[in-house]
């Protein structure tokens, strides 16, 4: 997460994304805070230790799931915006998953169903349980994985909506740029919405009201819907956090339940 950051930030700016004209926060990189070399260097160190903390995780006798996940996280991390750092090196200097559109599709994957499927992945890995059924065990947590990802995909969508006149300057071909603003408030509505309809089917899945506890953050999820059908621009800018914070809220709440769901 910190290298995605830090090389968006980089490669933001070295593709004219960011300019004087950004309503989006302040990047470092824009504001001359750091060299474009600091902020490139740092991306590229964290995700140094990224691999240094994930290679230890590697099953005894290697696992090819985990090893794909491990590599394509690191990739997606950099071709996320691509950009001449380091990508260029190696030939794919183009090579970048936002500004072809596919943004979305990588925070759905990467910041929900793997980020939260991976870790049981592994514990059912080290205690040698058999392949077909570890996808058997999985099964019921691929729900439980779904709201994280639809919620961290609605962030994305709250920043594209926000920067698709500057993003269509830089030829950044987000689906704000490609389909406008309408298509954003419906995608992000519906995301907010199939979280919850999520939970609801959780509740009734399993007979308990506990699956509730994620109806809780329904207002703060109204005040986001509301902010995205009636704002645009740089007034959007404290909505991005409160998705994110809807995003951590729901998510602590859906722990919660299946917590003293079993009890």
């Amino acid at each position: 997460q910190l290298a995605t950051n830090l090389h968006n930030d980089y490669a933001d700016w070295a593709k004219g994304a960011d300019t004087d004209e950004r309503v989006g926060q302040i990047r470092a990189t824009q504001k001359g805070w750091l060299s474009p070399q600091d902020t490139a260097s740092a991306a590229t160190l964290n995700l140094v230790m990224a691999l240094i903390v994930g290679f230890p995780m590697i099953p005894p006798g290697g696992d090819t799931i985990f090893w794909f996940v491990l590599l394509s996280s690191c990739f997606n991390a950099v071709a996320y915006t691509g950009g001449p750092y380091p990508l260029g090196y190696i030939g794919l200097g183009n090579v970048s998953i936002a500004y072809w559109g596919l943004g979305d599709v990588f925070c759905f994957l990467y910041f929900g169903l793997i980020a939260v499927l991976t870790i049981p992945y592994l514990v059912l890995r080290y205690q040698d349980v058999p392949g077909e059924e570890i996808f058997d065990m999985l099964k019921p947590l691929l729900l439980q994985a779904l709201p994280a990802s639809f919620l961290s995909t609605a962030i994305i969508v709250v920043n594209n909506l926000r920067d698709r006149h500057t993003d269509a300057l830089a030829h950044k071909r987000t689906l704000a740029v490609r389909f406008g603003a309408l298509f954003c408030k419906l995608e992000y509505s519906s995301l907010v919405l199939l979280s919850y309809l999520s939970a609801l089917y959780s509740m009734v899945e399993n007979s308990s009201r506990w699956y509730g506890l994620p109806f809780l953050t329904v207002l703060l999820a109204a005040k986001g819907m509301n902010a995205m059908w009636t704002l645009d621009g740089r007034d959007l800018n404290p909505f991005v956090g409160k998705t994110a914070l809807l995003e951590l809220s729901f998510c602590f709440l859906q722990c919660a339940s299946m917590f003293f769901s079993r009890r």
